[in-house]
């Protein structure tokens, strides 16, 4: 690595590692952007005892870059509205300017999709009559920021997440990148893609463009496919781009991700962008207002981010015996309770794809729980169970089929919702 300090400091950019690192000093943790238990296993593998090399800054600059994040949005924010027209806009502003420059510039929505999205392109050889209504989501929700944000999102939160420990990434080599774009894909990707399908059915309800697709040849299950697939494929345009982006500027620090390895990884990417937008469609058509569906969309994040707490408590009323991640009980039980959120079982996939062992961990914090002196709530198979796969449905390729339950069982309600409810 040519700039091994620059890339630290890199690490402690993002608003998470910032206050992780003001947090780790306040508390006298050898400093740095993990959080304080794998800071203290980090420094037992490297030097033996509570130690660490002196960090690249001072744990102030902790405090100027978490400052910087809130300080440098609303500065922007107020620089746009004062400077911008207040009227509602349907493209992206770097997009009308750049073809305004250039007036041969072609239409991204006309030429660049045409192919796939167009009439008479790929998804018209596709069975069913929900083209016609995908076509229209993706058009329309491809000129929004959401998406673009979202990948943009996706991107930078890959790069500050390229450099964790040196034993981390000698043990993943070019496969780094992907690593890093775990967590940002299943997080950032996911929240970002529930939170723009979570209206579509009931903006459509509430504009009376309902009944307008109602009265077309698109059929109920038609039409929440149509929502799905087109919501999908428009968020999965710039995420896909932000992996790729992602990877390519890796190249110098991590080398080239095997091409099988990253084929493998985007099509996945693309399979978990489809699930949530499912999901977000699902609850969109459940909920007829606006309001419940988004604090339905708040909860499920929430329980999301509980769930190692969460699946604690389910297991001991399951099986009545008190159970944690520091101290696993033997039933694999366990280990699957923790897979099922559809925010953590996309890692089971992931990182049989680039080649850890089993669990519903990111790949970085399984090779950390991997090394001696570690102590984490972090469940991996091979360490608890002595075996990749110490049950059949804790097989990787059973995670693909609780995808498609995350998929078909929310679409399935819908649907049945969708046609016994009037459509206004």
């Amino acid at each position: 690595m040519n700039h091994p300090t620059a890339f630290q400091i890199a690490g402690w950019l993002s608003p998470l590692s910032a206050f992780q690192v003001l947090t780790n000093w306040l508390f006298g943790i050898p400093v740095g952007p993990g959080n304080a238990v794998a800071q203290i296993s980090d420094a037992l593998t490297e030097t033996g005892e509570l130690a660490t090399t002196s960090p690249p800054l001072s744990a102030w600059w902790g405090f100027g870059f978490l400052l910087s994040w809130p300080m440098l949005s609303l500065l922007g924010g107020i620089t746009i509205f004062q400077r911008s027209d207040l009227a509602a806009r349907n493209q992206l502003k770097i997009l009308r300017t750049l073809q305004r420059v250039s007036p041969s510039l072609p239409r991204v929505e006309s030429r660049l999709f045409a192919r796939l999205t167009g009439n008479g392109g790929l998804i018209d050889a596709l069975p069913g009559s929900w083209q016609p209504l995908a076509r229209r989501e993706f058009q329309r929700l491809i000129r929004t920021p959401l998406v673009w944000g979202v990948g943009m999102l996706v991107f930078v939160a890959g790069i500050l997440s390229l450099s964790p420990a040196m034993y981390v990434q000698d043990a993943l080599g070019s496969r780094m990148p992907l690593a890093a774009l775990q967590r940002p894909l299943t997080f950032i990707g996911g929240i970002g893609v529930l939170f723009g399908t979570f209206r579509s059915v009931n903006h459509e309800r509430d504009t009376g463009a309902i009944r307008f697709t109602a009265g077309t040849a698109i059929s109920r299950m038609g039409t929440l496919i149509g929502f799905t697939l087109g919501r999908a494929g428009a968020f999965a345009v710039p995420i896909v781009g932000g992996i790729v982006l992602t990877c390519l500027l890796a190249v110098p620090q991590h080398g080239i991700v095997p091409l099988g390895i990253l084929a493998g990884f985007l099509v996945f990417a693309v399979f978990f962008v489809t699930v949530i937008a499912g999901m977000g469609v699902s609850i969109s058509t459940i909920f007829q207002s606006q309001a419940i569906a988004g604090f339905t969309i708040l909860v499920f994040v929430g329980v999301q981010i509980a769930w190692f707490t969460v699946s604690n408590t389910l297991y001991s009323l399951i099986t009545g015996v008190s159970a944690n991640g520091h101290n696993p009980p033997s039933d694999p039980l366990y280990l699957f309770l923790r897979w099922i959120p559809p925010l953590r079982l996309p890692n089971v996939v992931t990182n049989t794809i680039i080649g850890v062992p089993n669990s519903a961990a990111p790949a970085s914090s399984v090779i950390r729980e991997l090394q001696p002196n570690q102590f984490s709530n972090i469940v991996v198979a091979r360490l608890a169970y002595g075996t990749d796969v110490p049950a059949w449905y804790l097989h990787p390729s059973a995670a693909l089929g609780q995808h498609l339950l995350w998929l078909i069982l929310p679409l399935g309600v819908a649907l049945w919702v969708y046609r016994t409810r009037n459509i206004d």
